[in-house]
């Protein structure tokens, strides 16, 4: 087989991959734009955004726009959406969310106390907010 020849096969190819490429971009751009703004609406309000939420919008987003046209939000093109747009999904340890600013003013300590028998045990003082009996 010629060089040129095989040359010009792999270049066909190439651009047969960027066509249908660019193909399905173009097909559901308009559903990825609101499916983007939709996963930039739930980070904003605070919620966690799973890839099983992004499948489920995905297909009713796709529903509304373009009927039923046989699109599937498979595992792949979900994690190709989220590479596209920079969306991770990161584990959540610790706190959920902020915590709230009025009731991290109200803190109370605990004081138990006894010796190392335990037949000893002292009264348990609470250190807490105490009331201003002057503003009642």
């Amino acid at each position: 087989m010629n060089p040129t020849c095989k040359l010009l096969s792999i270049n066909n190819k190439k651009n047969i991959i960027k066509e249908f490429e660019n193909k399905t971009q173009i097909e559901f751009s308009e559903m990825e734009s609101q499916l983007y703004a939709w996963v930039n609406l739930k980070r904003k309000n605070r919620r966690h955004v799973i890839t099983i939420d992004i499948q489920a919008k995905s297909i009713s987003i796709s529903t509304i726009l373009y009927g039923d046209n046989g699109f599937k939000a498979s595992y792949g093109w979900t994690n190709r959406f989220k590479d596209r747009h920079s969306i991770r999904n990161l584990k959540i340890t610790g706190e959920k969310l902020w915590a709230d600013e009025n009731a991290a003013k109200e803190r109370y300590t605990f004081f138990p106390g006894c010796n190392i028998f335990g037949n000893l045990k002292l009264r348990l003082v609470v250190i807490g907010k105490s009331i201003d009996m002057n503003n009642s």
